[in-house]
């Protein structure tokens, strides 16, 4: 940015904000407060399906015992991971 440019860009800034004044009003106003009665949705469907998936849960007790396949994932995706390393550093 040239010299003549911020000088331009800093004269502006300045200007607008002395074109501006500020003036105080003699005392504050109080402000209004209204209050308003908001309706809430009884159910959405969402709490709809919380429920229905509570209910199920609650009713399959086998399901609390269920362990998932998570060591075969992690050691195929690591698998996976090391045999595209070794591609990529033979290649290389």
């Amino acid at each position: 940015m040239s010299i003549k440019t911020s000088a331009l860009l800093a004269a502006l800034t300045l200007g607008t904000l002395m074109a501006a004044p500020v003036q105080a009003s003699p005392r504050p106003t109080p402000a209004v407060v209204e209050k308003q009665h908001v309706r809430t949705p009884a159910r959405t469907k969402a709490t709809i399906d919380a429920a229905r998936y509570a209910k199920r849960e609650a009713q399959a007790k086998k399901q609390q015992n269920y362990q998932g396949g998570d060591v075969l994932v992690i050691g195929i995706s690591a698998g996976a991971a090391i045999i595209a390393l070794i591609i990529v550093l033979l290649l290389i």
